[in-house]
């Protein structure tokens, strides 16, 4: 995928999610790319220690 491919996707996505209460990351794949993740939306930060109830 292109730059401009991403882009497009990118946009796509973001006009899909509600950004106010959605949450959405993108890791690229690729030499140098895993300090690149793109975050769209709410970030949620939880404990991690608490119990997970799903």
């Amino acid at each position: 995928m292109d730059y401009a491919a991403f882009l497009n996707l990118q946009n796509k996505l973001a006009s899909v999610i509600d950004l106010k209460t959605d949450s959405l990351r993108i890791y690229p794949f690729g030499k140098n790319k895993r300090d690149k993740i793109l975050h769209m939306g709410v970030q949620r930060a939880f404990d991690v220690e608490a119990p997970l109830i799903i």
